[in-house]
């Protein structure tokens, strides 16, 4: 790969850097919302979708981490 692609891969892998902290401080910011509510609501239909949105998006982050180590593989470079 030469230089010109490789700095357009080490440029997305920032971007995504950025997105994943946002998306991980979005997870933060619902899970703690969820722990913050009263046992039964956190059992209710509304802490269950609570929760699975707290899931869906630490799946989210774990999906980027893929998608950055397949990029830096690409490139040639190490993490």
């Amino acid at each position: 790969m030469n230089k010109a692609r490789r700095k357009v891969i080490a440029e997305m892998v920032e971007e995504l850097s950025v997105v994943r902290a946002r998306i991980e401080q979005l997870q933060e910011e619902e899970q703690d919302a969820l722990d913050n509510l009263p046992d039964g609501i956190q059992a209710s239909d509304r802490g269950q979708i609570m929760q699975a949105a707290a899931d869906a998006l630490g799946n989210a982050c774990d999906e980027l981490d893929n998608v950055t180590a397949a990029l830096v593989e690409a490139s040639g470079d190490e993490a």
